[in-house]
């Protein structure tokens, strides 16, 4: 896993949510890494630039829920990453986590499941489906 294509992709997810976008400013990278590792463990799967690709909308409601009252502290962004890849860890599935994340943090987190199981290319309009193809085209191979 190249941890700085990860971090490159992340930060092209939370682009466009000037929040989100501190987090990646202000919080530990690698931490950082280890929890998005733990929240994709869940459905084992391996965190790749190809997941955060294709979970971009978990990625951004899983963050918003997680860290939007605290995204300006550095100091509790960076304690709070800790305490939900902790979570992570003693969690087998997501109901778990929701669980004991409740219980700990008394406050509601959206259901993920939906959102992991959401395909992303059902969501691109046709130009973008076609826009997508022409990108990724081959010459050599001519598909």
């Amino acid at each position: 896993m190249d941890k700085q294509a990860i971090i490159n992709e992340l930060t092209r997810t939370f682009i466009r949510d000037k929040d989100l976008n501190k987090l990646m400013e202000n919080s530990n990278q690698e931490t950082l890494i280890e929890m998005y590792q733990g929240l994709f463990n869940l459905w084992n799967e391996e965190l790749s630039i190809n997941i955060i690709y294709q979970k971009k909308s978990l990625l951004l409601v899983f963050s918003q829920a997680v860290f939007t009252d605290i995204i300006n502290n550095k100091q509790g962004l960076n304690k709070r990453i800790i305490e939900i890849t902790t979570l992570l860890s003693l969690s087998n599935n997501e109901k778990e986590f929701r669980m004991m994340f409740e219980r700990k943090f008394k406050q509601a987190l959206p259901r993920l499941t939906p959102l992991f199981n959401e395909n992303y290319e059902d969501n691109l309009s046709d130009f973008d489906k076609k826009m997508r193809k022409a990108l990724n085209f081959n010459w050599k191979e001519g598909k």
